[in-house]
């Protein structure tokens, strides 16, 4: 019986021994860094929205309802509607945005969704 307890409490012991909880800043640290660089709408924002929401059928020259994001001012002009549907809702576009490209419209919109 004394074989038992102490092969119970061994095995007990280096179960308990091998759970340790980090802290996943320090195990990735970089994923956690914000980043306050510029975003410029010509380099970053538009060819996101040209690809992900002004294609055929969507938010292009024939769209649908009139809410076309074909150029700046269309895009500035429905920029809190942008951010409800693709930064808040997360249900625009349909095919979904990844987290970098959220970023880099959060930032835009942060930055004053200038044309620079």
């Amino acid at each position: 019986m004394n074989k038992i307890k102490i092969l119970v409490i061994t095995i007990l012991g280096l179960n308990f021994n091998a759970c340790y909880y980090d802290k996943e800043e320090t195990l990735y640290p970089n994923k956690f860094l914000v980043d306050t660089s510029s975003v410029s709408y010509a380099a970053l924002v538009k060819p996101l929205i040209d690809s992900k929401c002004a294609t055929s059928g969507c938010h292009d020259a024939s769209a649908a309802g009139n809410l076309k994001l074909t150029n700046y001012n269309e895009v500035f002009a429905k920029k809190d509607l942008v951010k409800v549907r693709a930064i808040d809702k997360k249900d625009m576009p349909s095919s979904g945005l990844g987290s970098s490209e959220i970023s880099i419209l959060q930032r835009w919109l942060a930055q004053g969704a200038k044309n620079n």
